[in-house]
């Protein structure tokens, strides 16, 4: 799909490439027989450079994808969420406070659309979209041993009951960590 608009310049050029050159075999294009030679070089020599280009650009992420860290590191918090620390332990909090122009403070919590709305809100909950450690996913060397392990987690919870305490980090609001995770998926 990234190549589309080289492959329809191909193809047009191809076609101006195959007129000019039927264009030859009458009175015409023998008149014009320098002009037609020159603007079937640049044709040529244009696709040639655009063909290059594509093989070094898909060498180039292939030794990209190759050389990717073997782990990765989400060192922010999900959107919304409060980085704290408690007993040396870094906490990611549901739990953004914001204030409205008269001075009233606001707590804002972000939940995921698929659970019911908790009411009232908790205050200690453990489930993934209230608090979590922000190293977990890091730090779980034994399910999760490379990096594309560790961004399914993140953007789509692979169907592996040995994974079940990490459910609900595919449905927090992570823009850091989908951005990490870029390179990793297809």
């Amino acid at each position: 799909m990234s190549y589309f608009n080289t492959l329809i310049f191909t193809i047009v050029s191809g076609i101006i490439s195959l007129l000019l050159i039927v264009m030859l075999f009458f009175k015409v294009g023998k008149e014009f027989l320098y002009m037609i030679v020159t603007m079937e070089i640049g044709i040529f020599t244009v696709i040639g450079y655009c063909l290059f280009q594509i093989i070094k650009n898909e060498i180039y992420i292939k030794n990209m994808k190759k050389n990717l860290p073997e782990r990765i590191s989400f060192s922010e918090c999900p959107d919304y969420f409060i980085r704290t620390e408690e007993g040396g332990i870094t906490v990611c909090k549901n739990t953004f406070k914001s204030t409205d122009g008269a001075g009233n403070e606001f707590n804002t919590r972000i939940y995921p659309m698929d659970i019911p709305l908790p009411n009232p809100l908790p205050q200690n909950s453990q489930q993934k979209y209230e608090r979590f450690n922000l190293y977990h996913i890091e730090q779980s060397n034994k399910l999760l041993k490379e990096a594309r392990d560790q961004c399914a987690i993140v953007t789509s919870m692979p169907p592996n009951t040995d994974l079940a305490e990490f459910r609900d980090y595919s449905k927090i609001p992570w823009t850091h960590a989908r951005a990490r995770c870029g390179p990793y998926t297809d």
